[in-house]
């Protein structure tokens, strides 16, 4: 998936931001209070210029920190924690005078303080500005039309993103790890790297930012020291030995975040054990190390004593980096991480309980999926093209056969993302300190924003399944309002938006294939709010989906939990769908 980073110049540095006044502003059309905006040509609502107040790259470059703030204004949770925030913001300013950005880049020069470097002396050395500790951009997630005050959205000086289309929304969430509303996402501006983009645990945790922008340890940092492995003695006690993480060869790994009392993680680790004792029996070089979020010591001990993988020793400051780093929200989970410890899917669970075999290790990314309640959970990661047929076995290689070309080639295309850069925590210093700006890399940053970067073909991922006998498919058509649609039916599903596509031709071909993806790459297919969620960001979807439409299909409750790992340590047992 692309970052942040890829994507800011040709699809995020221009995008239009409103700064929110204060709850007694208002001019005598009430658009500062209310943030007006008008429908342009395509459809989608552009903001009237009065209320325009700068970009979002002109509020990167004046600040060291960007908060973007994933909300809705209607969810109580979100209204708690945005309380929570404008403490924070409050505390980080109060100190330092705001200023506003500027428009134009030799205005963010004198405003840094910036002086062009004589020809005669050249120097490497970096400047540390006095740029605004931090900025907080609000990413509304109401329904359209939902005619959203921009007071209900945060403090007075915050900035929110004004209506945009859907599609850079979207671009934005995947960009920044979006899961669920709320959530905060921190980047550092000089990098346009994520610091975190679990902010809103960071703060819940440390409400006063003491340990503000929390800085997360590389994974180069975490995957060292001492490993517990069980040993068996001769009279079948169990033995808990360390090993050195450096003596453990490199190899495909998954990070098993689970505890002993959590009933959905009792019943996982069942089958993960006679998954990995498989996939050693075959030879499959994979090892499991556990992330305990056990309440005690002891009950760690007894919970890893049944284990034949490796584990974390019990270190509640660890399995926070951790959890922070992968951006983990629920158990059980299990990330699947490549010999660099780079993530090749969150998907762990479902790989493993569809593929016990191992016939697909390490589980990369297929070029086409077959739609089950194994790979349903991948709906919501980018947008799907589905091909909905009878399911029958000619059904099946018809849709294999059609759809295999023009998968190839998006996962081709998708092999083009560039490698994500360093972390920032990998830039910070001996203490995880940040925030200093370069002289050059801020310049040239400015000097980008004068000019228009095409939008990079691997800016909208579309992933492809095909539909076989599993009554997911059923379920999946129902909850997309398309339960009574002559079959075989060809949609583009995008479930973070909570919109489809439906191709409105009789027939499926190569030809008509095609043009549906060159229609939605353009932007030009009519996406539409499936008829019984429309947009939900909230805790009540798998993989995108409505719990109430699949949950009997997948065998899951009717509410599992995205309870995050801090928030479930207290209030109990908790289970994410993944």
């Amino acid at each position: 998936m692309a970052s942040f980073h890829d994507l800011y110049d040709s699809c995020f540095k221009n995008a239009s931001l409103l700064r929110i006044p204060s709850s007694n502003t208002m001019n005598k059309t009430g658009a500062a209070k209310n943030g007006t905006s008008t429908p342009n040509s395509n459809g989608h609502a552009t903001p009237n210029p009065a209320d325009v107040v700068t970009t979002l790259h002109n509020v990167l470059t004046s600040s060291k920190v960007i908060c973007f703030y994933f909300m809705t204004s209607y969810s109580p949770q979100c209204l708690a924690f945005t309380e929570a925030l404008k403490h924070l913001h409050r505390s980080k300013t109060a100190a330092t005078p705001s200023a506003a950005p500027q428009s134009s880049p030799h205005k963010v020069r004198r405003f840094f303080g910036f002086r062009r470097k004589s020809k005669q002396k050249k120097t490497s050395a970096t400047v540390t500005v006095d740029a605004a500790e931090i900025s907080v951009v609000v990413v509304c997630l109401d329904p359209a039309g939902a005619d959203t005050p921009l007071t209900a959205l945060g403090d007075a000086g915050w900035f929110a993103l004004a209506p945009e289309s859907v599609r850079t929304k979207t671009r934005l969430m995947r960009a920044l790890h979006f899961q669920q509303a709320p959530s905060l996402v921190l980047v550092e501006s000089c990098s346009r790297q994520i610091i975190t983009a679990d902010g809103k645990r960071s703060l819940l945790e440390d409400p006063n930012g003491l340990g503000f922008p929390w800085w997360t340890p590389s994974a180069s940092l975490l995957f060292q020291g001492a490993l517990l492995q069980n040993t068996v003695d001769g009279d079948g006690t169990v033995t808990q030995t360390t090993v050195d993480f450096d003596d453990i060869k490199p190899t495909v790994k998954g990070l098993y975040f689970g505890n002993q009392w959590c009933p959905p993680c009792r019943v996982f680790t069942k089958q993960l054990k006679a998954a990995y004792e498989t996939l050693k029996a075959n030879g499959v070089p994979f090892e499991v190390i556990l992330c305990s979020s056990d309440r005690t010591e002891e009950s760690f001990r007894r919970h890893f004593e049944t284990m034949p993988w490796l584990s974390f020793p019990f270190d509640d400051e660890k399995l926070k980096s951790l959890t922070r780093l992968f951006n983990v929200n629920g158990i059980p989970a299990l990330l699947i991480l490549d010999e660099n410890n780079r993530l090749i899917t969150r998907h762990g669970r479902n790989a493993i309980l569809g593929d016990p075999e191992g016939k697909n290790f390490p589980w990369n990314a297929k070029a086409m999926y077959e739609l089950t309640e194994f790979t349903v959970c991948r709906l919501k990661e980018e947008p799907s093209l589905v091909l909905f047929t009878e399911g029958s076995p000619d059904d099946v290689a018809f849709s294999k056969e059609l759809l295999h070309s023009v998968a190839e080639l998006a996962l081709a295309d998708r092999q083009t993302i560039p490698r994500s850069r360093s972390t920032s925590t990998e830039r910070s210093d001996e203490n995880g300190n940040g925030g200093s700006v370069d002289m050059d890399a801020a310049s040239a940053s400015s000097s980008s924003a004068d000019s228009d970067a095409p939008v990079p073909s691997y800016a909208d991922p579309l992933q492809f399944f095909y539909t076989g006998d599993d009554p997911i498919c059923d379920q999946v058509l129902e909850s997309l309002g398309l339960s009574d649609a002559e079959l075989p039916l060809l949609v583009i599903v995008d479930a973070l938006a909570g919109q489809v596509a439906v191709c409105d031709q009789p027939e499926v071909s190569d030809g008509i294939v095609s043009n549906f993806i060159a229609d939605f790459k353009a932007d030009r297919l009519a996406m539409i709010p499936w008829v019984s969620t429309g947009a939900n960001y909230g805790p009540t979807q798998v993989g995108g989906i409505p719990v109430s439409a699949i949950s009997q299909a997948l065998g899951f409750g009717q509410s599992p939990s995205q309870t995050s790992m801090a928030q479930s340590n207290e209030d109990g047992p908790a289970d994410s769908v993944q």
